[in-house]
């Protein structure tokens, strides 16, 4: 019982550094309006972009999956949309990269197609040929400010140690890295 408490603190502690990290992409009023609406505010939650060794697609069921975890979780009233998000940055081998090209494209499209709830929510999976490299998640506001992004990559026990094979697995996982990261900011 101690090593899963050990496990769920070191990684809380990875998503925190690894969000801190991420701070210069992150604005930090719409950040702070996110922290303090947690459970309260509405989210769009688009499909994963999943980028793999068979190349790219959207992931259809995840945005309902994604949706559900989080509002039976408390942490948002979430709605899933199959509306995809054009991806238009090229894919990057860099995480921070990819976080960044993520972001832009995300607030691009929010900033363009307006969203009906406080903030919309995109995840992207990088598959190997087994299991998930990256998971990477961004949330802007209706307003397109970042107010989140957060990388799960090889550095993060969370990521080595559960089973990433699909994208409901993928799914599943940002949901307890999203529970980790917005509890811990309250």
């Amino acid at each position: 019982m101690r090593s899963k408490q050990t496990l769920g603190f070191l990684a809380a502690l990875l998503i925190l550094a690894l969000t801190i990290a991420c701070g210069e992409l992150v604005d930090a009023n719409a950040a702070k309006a996110l922290r303090e609406s947690v459970g309260r505010e509405t989210v769009t939650v688009f499909p994963a972009f999943v980028m793999g060794p068979e190349g790219h697609a959207y992931s259809a069921s995840s945005s309902p999956l994604l949706a559900e975890l989080l509002t039976t979780e408390g942490l948002a009233i979430a709605q899933p949309t199959a509306s995809e998000v054009p991806v238009q940055t090229a894919w990057q081998i860099n995480d921070a990269s990819l976080l960044r090209g993520c972001a832009s494209d995300l607030v691009a499209y929010v900033r363009a197609n307006p969203i009906s709830t406080d903030y919309a929510l995109f995840p992207q999976f990088l598959m190997g040929e087994t299991r998930a490299r990256v998971i990477q998640c961004v949330a802007v506001d209706s307003r397109g400010r970042i107010a989140f992004a957060l990388v799960l990559n090889s550095q993060s026990p969370l990521l080595r140690q559960a089973p990433t094979a699909t994208t409901e697995d993928c799914s599943r996982l940002l949901n307890l890295a999203l529970r980790s990261a917005w509890r811990e900011a309250r």
